[in-house]
């Protein structure tokens, strides 16, 4: 996929191991990890999933804290409903 391929470009290209910062971030290191060999694929798109999802949650903390705002919980519907309407936008572009 896009996203590994991504992955292994930017990792061969700046030398990158898991101790790097950019490494910490949802996705890349999951992907790293799965390029690495330690997980299977379906254990990478499950910890992208878990890691995206415990991202959403401190940003919705943040936010409450921020303003008094309602937020919905987080479930596997919302965020594909969400990703339909962003590669919607991005098609239409």
């Amino acid at each position: 996929t896009l996203e590994i391929d991504e992955t292994e470009n930017i990792v061969r290209k700046y030398q990158l191991t898991e101790t790097h910062n950019s490494m910490r971030c949802v996705g890349y290191r999951q992907v790293f990890q799965y390029l690495q060999g330690t997980i299977s694929k379906e254990e990478m798109k499950d910890r992208v999933f878990f890691a995206t999802c415990q991202y959403a949650k401190r940003q919705i903390t943040w936010l409450n804290r921020l303003r008094g705002s309602n937020v919905t919980e987080v479930t596997p519907e919302k965020t594909n409903m969400i990703d339909q309407i962003i590669t919607n936008c991005i098609n239409n572009n």
